[in-house]
């Protein structure tokens, strides 16, 4: 997520958080992946995206770990 998330940066500056949020899902959601030399399903990467943005280890939105802090405890 890295390297998208770079690129629109530099690349989408006139777009407001949230669009650039949404670009950023949807090149993640592209993505195809080979695990352990073989081709998951097409859900398997967008979900594993989504497991990790629900666990609060990600967000899509540039400043999430802002407007969802981590309660204490969790």
């Amino acid at each position: 997520m890295g390297k998208s998330k770079k690129r629109i940066e530099i690349t989408e500056k006139k777009l407001g958080d949230f669009e650039r949020g949404q670009l950023l899902l949807v090149d993640c959601k592209s993505r195809a992946e080979t695990i352990r030399d073989m081709t998951p399903p097409p859900s398997t990467i967008p979900g594993a995206y989504h497991a990790l943005a629900d666990d609060s280890i990600l967000g899509w939105h540039p400043n999430w770990d802002k407007i969802f802090p981590k309660e204490e405890g969790i």
